[in-house]
């Protein structure tokens, strides 16, 4: 079997030895296919990858016979299709994804306090690298970037893994080096001097704080930061706390001085009547070994993105160990004032205490991107009108997912991949609006069941409408609520009730289809909690008006009627 290297200079072997891979420029396009391995990768990545500062005329051309002498060398198919280039291989003959797929391991079991295994984890994940990443591959700086700042957290990771087992004596040495490697990591600083003290050598650890000290104030003019001065005093006083904890009463590793993450538990799971393949397929987009980090869950309004995009959180608390940050859309605001806030909620979800946050936008900013580096947790951005208002947030860690719900289709995040939820078919429909009202009412009038949801046109948020009437008003019968549902003129006001949400949901879900600015709805008592706000017109999305290139969307389930076609009740509407 082929066996690819990527955590060093770029190789491929076989069971013959090392596989000859051509010059530079077929080196790096192996890597680029088999960062994206299985999936097609466009051409403009693809040229901006082996030429990244000035491509020839003949870029294409060139790029063409690079492939054909891959394939030569290979002896294995590049496919090319849409525009782009695949090749398919298993993943777990790639080392950047064997790591990716032990940290996570690794992370998990540190999560259930199961360090030594932690620490087994992490050591065969950093024994796969022979170098530098991507070595000679100078158009994949950004992505060698995010493996080696993951390699440099996980060796974080480690440590502490050792330092919770008492392995403080066996990681000097190691500890050492890394302080000398990385002399403005504070981190390692703290762990070494943990270490030390431990070892009974308490003055070395003091030491070791005061070079950390006149580095910072020579190079950069700081001072190091609280964490590691709380630990320094600490050491001071020979604090009884930084002694190894007793044997079974250990949690998870976390140096003395600093503030454990808080996970942020997911909002409340309803029942996800016909979405478990949705919710497993996103699940996966988000929590394999390797990009993409960012998924969009799009589709018209009243879908069920965001009980989806719950349920998806739920299903992935064991491989996010830190949590789950979740934000709504209206948080970020139209005009971006309202971002240093957004900023301060996702750090307090991540554990940080109101009272330690900066008061600055652009402290915020840095301590939210700092944190993500050294965090394993989910972003959820939640209803986004708009692709700009979540980009800044958008973490540069490998560490992190974000999970975003979004009616727009056009989304241009780098390594973003786009999800479109369809409607339900009429026997899910049915299936919930039975556990909804109860399965024996169901049974009692079926054409009446079937009349209802065939109205609300596979939308969850309609079907729960209807059956929040039927359960609050047992007079109300499935005969009636059918025929309301079924008289276009009553239609909306039979669903919604007296509940705005849903009419600024079919309100928004009109502009989308027409591309109209402002929508007067039809509301029962006006007043502010009815206004609809005013919308941008839904921007073009066809071929050359975007800015960037757009993610392709997958549409679940694919049997569906087209994208775009608006349901029922927003026709009606």
């Amino acid at each position: 079997m082929m066996r690819f290297r990527l955590l060093g200079p770029i190789e491929a072997e076989d069971s013959r030895g090392l596989v000859p891979l051509g010059g530079t420029r077929q080196r790096t396009l192996l890597a680029a296919l088999l960062l994206d391995a299985g999936r097609p990768v466009d051409i403009a990545r693809l040229v901006d990858a082996v030429w990244p500062n000035d491509p020839p005329a003949t870029v294409r051309t060139q790029l063409q016979i690079c492939v054909s002498g891959l394939r030569r060398q290979l002896r294995m198919p590049i496919r090319s299709n849409h525009g782009g280039y695949t090749l398919e291989v298993d993943a777990s003959t790639i080392d950047s994804v064997r790591f990716e797929v032990l940290i996570r391991e690794a992370r998990q079991a540190m999560s259930e306090h199961r360090s030594g295994s932690a620490v087994k984890a992490f050591r065969a994940a950093l024994d796969l690298w022979r170098g530098s990443a991507l070595q000679g591959a100078p158009g994949l700086a950004a992505e060698a970037a995010r493996l080696e700042e993951l390699r440099l957290t996980a060796t974080e990771q480690m440590i502490d893994a050792e330092l919770d087992l008492g392995h403080h004596t066996q990681v000097l040495g190691e500890l050492s080096v890394l302080v000398r490697e990385n002399p403005l990591h504070e981190r390692f600083h703290a762990q070494l001097m943990l270490a030390l003290y431990r070892s009974s050598r308490q003055a070395e650890a003091l030491n070791v704080f005061q070079d950390l000290r006149s580095v910072l104030d020579h190079d950069l003019g700081l001072e190091p930061g609280p964490a590691i001065q709380a630990l320094h005093q600490r050491i001071l006083v020979r604090d009884s706390t930084l002694d190894l904890p007793a044997s079974g009463t250990d949690g998870p590793p976390h140096l003395p001085g600093e503030q454990p993450p808080q996970p942020a538990e997911p909002a409340q799971v309803v029942p996800l009547a016909g979405r478990k393949r949705e919710v497993r397929h996103v699940a996966e987009l988000l929590s394999r070994g390797g990009p993409p980090a960012v998924v969009v869950l799009t589709g018209q309004p009243g879908v069920g993105k965001s009980a989806v995009a719950t349920g998806v959180a739920h299903e992935l608390r064991g491989v996010f160990p830190d949590g789950v940050a979740h934000l709504d859309g209206e948080a970020l605001g139209d005009d971006g004032e309202h971002y240093p806030n957004a900023v301060g909620t996702l750090l307090r979800q991540l554990g940080m205490p109101r009272a330690q946050l900066p008061r600055d936008a652009a402290s915020r900013y840095r301590y939210l991107h700092g944190k993500l580096r050294s965090t394993r947790a989910l972003l959820v951005f939640d209803d986004v009108t708009d692709e700009s208002r979540v980009r800044r947030l958008v973490p540069d860690s490998a560490l992190c997912s974000v999970l975003i719900t979004s009616r727009d289709r056009v989304w241009t995040l780098p390594r973003c991949e786009v999800v479109e939820l369809a409607p339900l078919d009429l026997d899910t429909s049915l299936e919930l609006l039975s556990n909804a009202i109860g399965p024996d009412r169901v049974a009692e009038a079926p054409e009446d069941a079937r009349q209802i949801a065939l109205s609300c046109a596979g939308f969850p948020f309609a079907l729960h409408i209807a059956a929040s009437r039927l359960r609050s008003n047992p007079n109300l019968t499935l005969a009636r609520s059918a025929h309301e549902c079924q008289t276009k003129a009553r239609k909306i006001g039979a669903l919604a009730g007296c509940n705005p949400d849903v009419l600024r949901a079919f309100a928004d879900g009109y502009k989308a289809i027409n591309g109209t600015k402002n929508v007067v709805e039809p509301a029962p008592n006006p007043g502010p909690a009815d206004e609809v706000p005013n919308a941008r017109p839904a921007e073009p999305t066809a071929q050359g008006t975007e800015r960037r290139r757009a993610a392709p969307v997958q549409r679940i389930p694919e049997n569906t009627s087209p994208p775009g076609r608006p349901a029922h009740a927003v026709q009606a509407y």
